[in-house]
Order: structure tokens, then C-alpha cells, then sequence
């Protein structure tokens, strides 16, 4: 079913074999239509890629959509659209069908503030705690960045994060994160943005956690 939005009383939604919907400032229609053709050779590891990005993503979405937002500035894709597209390449290993997400590759952000790779991890009064060193500082980075840290449990397809927390010269930030009863393997990722959000850092995996 399709419905009017907007001011504009734009259509979104699906009509027959189509679907509309928003991207960015453009309306765009595509078929839906099913093909009863069995997927070749060629497409079968292809597809498997999709389905195992787009369940890899989707507990990050709100993350995704300021991570990649200046990475998709001045395209027609989404910030959602670029990340799918760069973690196809990178954020999978081994041969097809037995692919696996490679965590150390995975891109939650992607932006030319650097980062330092020395940001360590470790479970503090039940909670997470990043630290770095805010004294060390290169070309690019300025105290008011603000840091951006995720948790990602493979296990129960969830994930906690925060794109708002200390600013860089404070050098440390907390996340909870859900309490289970049986101990599971954390992947944890930092970030850091500018505060007025125009320059943004690439994700740097900071390694796992026993939780």
C-alpha cells in the first residue's frame, strides 16, 4: 500500500510490482517484481554478502547514519548505502559459503579526522570503559571532538552505543551495556567527531570483550 507524506503530498510506498520512497532530496521508484530464476554461481556468494551486511548493520543504523554522513555529502547514496557498500569489500572474509564478518575490518564511520590506534577497553563497575591518551594529539584533531563508542554482541544480534559522548581531552567514556546470565564476546569500536559534526574519524576496532 502506498500513502501520501510530506507537504508535497509525495507517494511512498508500494503499488503493484513497485516501491517508492525517499532518498535523500529524490523520489525514486523500483520494481519489486520476484524472478522465479535460480540465483547463477555468480550470484549466490553475492547475495549471501548482502544478507549477512545488511543483518550486520542493521542493530547500527542510527550510528551508521552520522558515521557515513559525510562520506555520502554531495552523493546520491545515504549514509546507509555507503556503509553497505564499503563493508562488502572489506568486513568479510573466507570463501563462499562459509563467509564470516571479519570484526577488525568492519566500518561503522568513515571520515579523514585521524585517529590513534592506542585506545584500550576493560570492564569497570559493570560497565565499559574506553580510555586514550588526550594528550597526544596530530594534525586534524582538536579537544572538543567528541568520542563515539560502540559495543557489538554477535551472539544476541544487538549492539549499545553512544554518538554523543566526552569530548577528546577528557580522555575516557562509559557505556552499559544489557546483562546477560551467560558471558558473551563483546566487539568494541571508538570513533570521534567534530563538535560541530562537519569532520568525523573512521571507526578503529579496539578488540573483544568477555562480557
Amino acid at each position: 500500500m502506498a500513502i501520501l507524506k510530506g507537504k508535497n503530498k509525495t507517494v511512498q510506498g508500494k503499488i503493484g510490482d513497485t516501491t517508492t520512497y525517499k532518498l535523500k532530496t529524490q523520489s525514486v521508484t523500483r520494481s519489486i517484481s520476484k524472478t522465479k530464476k535460480k540465483a547463477t554461481k555468480k550470484q549466490l556468494p553475492v547475495r549471501l554478502k548482502v544478507r549477512m551486511i545488511t543483518a550486520l548493520l542493521k542493530p547500527v543504523k542510527e550510528f551508521i547514519r552520522i558515521g557515513f554522513k559525510n562520506a555520502a555529502s554531495g552523493t546520491k547514496w545515504s549514509a546507509y548505502n555507503i556503509a553497505t557498500s564499503v563493508n562488502n569489500k572489506t568486513a568479510i572474509k573466507g570463501e563462499y559459503p562459509d563467509f564470516e564478518i571479519d570484526w577488525a575490518k568492519v566500518a561503522f564511520s568513515q571520515g579523514n579526522i585521524p585517529v590513534l590506534e592506542d585506545v584500550s577497553v576493560q570492564v569497570v563497575d559493570g560497565e565499559l570503559e574506553f580510555s586514550w591518551n588526550a594528550e597526544r594529539m596530530l594534525q586534524g584533531m582538536k579537544d572538543s571532538d567528541r568520542v563515539m563508542v560502540l559495543a557489538y554482541c554477535p551472539e544476541k544480534k544487538s549492539a549499545a552505543y553512544t554518538v554523543d559522548g566526552e569530548k577528546r581531552y577528557k580522555g575516557k567514556e562509559r557505556l552499559d551495556f544489557t546483562q546477560y546470565r551467560k558471558k558473551v564476546i563483546l566487539h568494541t569500536y571508538v570513533a570521534f567527531i567534530a563538535a560541530n559534526g562537519k569532520g568525523i574519524s573512521n571507526t578503529v576496532y579496539t578488540g573483544e570483550i568477555l562480557w
